[in-house]
């Protein structure tokens, strides 16, 4: 799991340096035309990832080393063209395939969000839910979190089924399970507590 995570983090700052160019000192002295190419790159990998959240069989296509080759790099590709991405973000997805690291796209997604994330000075976390979550919930935290905090916030989502339902954020060192695994756990702790009180 670290390995993979690694090589998400790789192949997610390899992107990232092509998308940028040379090497800019930070967010402010990015030129207008890397400016545009990031913000595209990320919008691609933003609707792609959020493709896979709401397509099991595809997240299936794309996970199972069992399809064959070409049958994934055509469907990734279809999908590629359907949303009219940018030509790195095709190469990209490209390259991913013929190393045989197709699996690792939703790790690649979100290790770039953080790296786009800290490069912009914002402040990242993870929210993970039992289902997945559109756009406009995730944006609708990233809000809260953002005027709690006075930090823009970016969340990478994530899925856990056993959470069962509700969702846990992590931000920085500030962790809250609002799931309903969380509650039903505390729930048998408070009546395992009332048993032996009485």
């Amino acid at each position: 799991m670290q390995a993979q995570s690694e090589a998400a983090r790789r192949y997610a700052t390899a992107l990232f340096e092509l998308a940028v160019g040379d090497d800019p000192v930070d967010a402010k002295s990015l030129s207008a035309s890397a400016k545009k190419t990031l913000n595209a790159i990320e919008k691609d990998l933003d609707t792609l990832d959020q493709i896979l959240r709401d397509n099991a069989d595809l997240r299936l296509i794309v996970a199972s080393p069992r399809m064959k080759k070409h049958e994934r790099m055509e469907t990734v590709l279809a999908i590629a063209a359907k949303l009219k991405a940018q030509k790195l973000t095709v190469q990209f997805l490209t390259v991913l395939m013929h190393n045989q690291r197709l699996s690792l796209l939703r790790a690649v997604i979100s290790a770039f969000r953080s790296t786009v994330a800290e490069f912009r000075g914002q402040q990242t976390g993870v929210l993970t839910s039992a289902h997945p979550l559109d756009s406009t919930t995730v944006q609708a935290i990233e809000q809260i979190c953002s005027k709690a905090t006075g930090k823009t916030v970016a969340l990478n989502p994530a899925v856990d089924p056993e959470l069962i339902g509700g969702f846990r954020l992590q931000l920085g060192s500030f962790m809250h399970d609002f799931s309903v695994a969380h509650q039903l756990t505390s729930l048998a702790q408070y009546m395992k507590g009332a048993r032996h009180g009485n």
